[in-house]
């Protein structure tokens, strides 16, 4: 998915519709067609453990852009 790779790559894709989840943080939402990217930046410990370059997301999940805010109701 170019999109995962995106994010991963970059501090801040400029070419990613991407903005964060209202009250929320550190939560972030990427928009893909129908469908939005729940995900956040991996702090340094998780890079660490994970043997992860600083800058990697994980991602929460991929969902149906309907399903948006019930989702994030429960972060």
């Amino acid at each position: 998915m170019t999109l995962l790779r995106s994010l991963a790559g970059e501090a801040s894709p400029a070419n990613i519709d991407r903005r964060p989840l209202v009250g929320r943080e550190p939560w972030w939402r990427a928009r893909t067609g129908d469908h939005r990217v729940i995900y956040r930046r991996l702090t340094r410990d998780e890079a660490r453990i994970l043997a992860a370059p600083l800058g990697g997301v994980f991602v929460e999940r991929v969902i149906d852009r309907r399903d948006l805010e019930g989702t994030t109701k429960r972060l």
